[in-house]
């Protein structure tokens, strides 16, 4: 942001000071609106698109946008696996083929860049991988899950499902030592 001031005079004197700011120059994009990701028939891909940003994080111009499309992994162990970049495209809607065959939970992002540069991804979670047969069966054996995907971590600590094994209080219903609890 930049402030400018003006001041005016003339034979009689200086007039009063009139102040704005106003960003000049490119700026970065603000992020994306209405990112959607909606899989196939097959489940197997993800077709993810969005709306072009309007103006910058300043309210400036834009230039020309290039859009980053992002796999973000929160569970990563080194930062530099938490986002994988995918693609950089100038399209506004990108094709994403789920890299295992069982189900599992993406987290696929967009951030869109100027010469300015990225500063904001938006993110959307989808479900895709083969769907299970019927009838399907999860029993948590031991406090484990043998199938995706089933926990979701909450953005507070109050409500939350848990893998639990039998104790004093509570007992598997199929007797194989696990459950799953929904912990207040």
């Amino acid at each position: 942001m930049n402030r400018y001031t003006v001041i005016t005079y003339n034979s009689y004197g200086t007039g009063r000071a009139a102040e704005d700011s106003a960003y000049v120059g490119i700026d970065i994009p603000a992020a994306v609106e209405g990112l959607t990701a909606n899989a196939d028939a097959s489940d197997m891909k993800a077709t993810l698109s969005w709306d072009a940003p309007q103006k910058g994080i300043h309210g400036g111009y834009i230039g020309d946008v290039k859009y980053q499309v992002y796999e973000v992994n929160p569970n990563a162990k080194n930062d530099s696996d938490k986002m994988k970049l995918l693609a950089t495209t100038t399209d506004r809607t990108y094709t994403y083929a789920a890299t295992v065959n069982s189900q599992a939970l993406y987290h696929l992002g967009v951030m869109p860049a100027s010469d300015a540069g990225a500063e904001q991804i938006t993110l959307r979670s989808i479900v895709l991988g083969k769907p299970y047969e019927l009838p399907f069966k999860e029993s948590f054996a031991n406090g484990k899950e043998t199938t995706q995907v089933w926990l979701a971590n909450t953005s507070d600590d109050y409500y939350n499902w848990a893998e639990a094994q039998d104790n004093d209080a509570y007992k598997s219903e199929d007797g194989d030592n696990g459950f799953a609890a929904f912990l207040t």
